[in-house]
């Protein structure tokens, strides 16, 4: 474990776990296109892998492309989400929706996207003729809502899916468009904003090998009073813009409200630690995480990330996630007198090891996602022409 006791002697005595677990869960959904395509599908249901933590799968990495909505082209950006093309402001309003659901224990996952003219043309064709894609239903090319890069069928044969989104999804300005297909949903605009991508400042998880602390389900941080247990957490920068040290800082969340776990090594009760250095996009930033035991009781920490006197990242439209109180500590503050004589977990996962210097890469925003295992369903999916993607349908 990577926490040490900032007092000789009880260094024996911390048990330090900090709110992450990666779940993997197996997911799969049908694949649909719009109301003229309501009896598409999508290849071999038995294709589809688990996808295992949908927020890692993101990538802003921008490319153009041409869109179609009701026969007239335009041009469209788009990125990659579960490794499907999605127009670049709906992928936003997609990883904000799947945050707020991973936070309710619903893993949400995309199985088709985007689709460019070529392959509208071939289910189409496939439709026509009948030789292919089992003859399913297709819109004629130019007309699918899927070439509008809004449209995304989603993974809603998995359990908890399709109730969490009919009760949800439209917080997020995201609606189902085609009462035959409850995979098919939309985004045309609203929800509370955010996502990483196009966006000056926004933060990845690394998962459990970002933070220095084991999973919550083992306990709180146990800590006396007066003493300090330190450790770290990193975040990946997925946004433009470099994190300047000094001006980037972790805290904790509410938000400009003093912290009662306040450490010395801490800038201020409301700023915890800033990277020691720069960080450019792409890279990761290590942030300090010490907490001190001041009053006796157990509580969480919650923690954001703040541009200072720009932005907070949870704040659109120049912060893209992740959201205030994505990553939490559980701590429990106890009179030195009450302290156990053998606090630590005896196997921490081997990956959320501490470095020899105690302060490993840094404060990787993780999702306090509880671990679950949600099983495996399946549903009609469309076919590709080079065999099925082992995590998403074809577009």
């Amino acid at each position: 474990m990577a926490s040490c006791v900032a007092r000789a002697g009880l260094a024996a005595r911390l048990v330090v776990v900090v709110a992450l677990v990666v779940a993997l869960v197996l997911v799969s959904a049908g694949c649909g296109d719009d109301a003229s395509e309501s009896a598409e599908t999508c290849g071999d249901a038995s294709a589809v892998a688990a996808t295992g933590w949908a927020l890692s799968t993101i990538d802003c990495a921008e490319s153009q492309d041409t869109g179609y909505r009701n026969g007239e082209p335009f041009a469209i950006t788009v990125v990659t989400v579960d490794g499907e093309k999605v127009e670049r402001e709906t992928a936003n309003a997609y990883y904000t929706m799947a945050q707020a659901a991973d936070r309710d224990g619903i893993q949400l996952s995309i199985n088709s996207g985007f689709r460019t003219m070529a392959e509208q043309e071939r289910l189409y064709a496939c439709y026509v003729n009948c030789n292919c894609n089992d003859c399913n239903l297709a819109a004629e090319p130019g007309f699918s809502n899927h070439q509008s890069g809004h449209a995304l069928d989603l993974n809603t044969a998995a359990s908890g899916v399709l109730g969490w989104l009919n009760a949800r999804g439209a917080e997020f300005g995201f609606e189902r468009t085609v009462p035959s297909e409850d995979w098919h949903w939309e985004w045309w605009g609203g929800g509370p904003g955010g996502g990483p991508c196009g966006v000056e400042y926004a933060g990845k998880s690394l998962g459990i090998s970002g933070q220095s602390y084991p999973i919550v389900s083992r306990g709180p941080v146990t800590v006396a009073v007066g003493e300090t247990v330190t450790g770290w957490v990193k975040l990946q920068n997925v946004g433009r813009g470099t994190w300047k040290s000094g001006v980037v800082w972790l805290a904790p969340i509410p938000r400009d409200q003093a912290s009662p776990f306040a450490s010395p090594s801490w800038q201020s009760a409301t700023r915890i630690a800033t990277p020691a250095a720069d960080v450019a996009p792409g890279e990761v930033g290590e942030f300090a995480l010490d907490l001190t035991g001041k009053d006796e009781g157990e509580s969480m920490l919650s923690l954001g990330w703040v541009a200072e006197n720009e932005t907070w990242f949870a704040d659109g439209p120049r912060g893209g996630g992740p959201a205030d109180g994505y990553f939490a500590v559980a701590v429990q503050v106890v009179a030195a007198a009450d302290m156990p004589d053998a606090a630590m977990p005896d196997a921490d996962p081997p990956d959320a090891a501490v470095s020899d210097a105690g302060a490993a890469d840094a404060a990787a925003p993780s999702t306090p996602t509880p671990a679950r295992d949600a099983g495996s369903t399946t549903a009609p999916r469309e076919e590709r022409d080079a065999g099925p993607d082992p995590i998403t349908c074809s577009r």
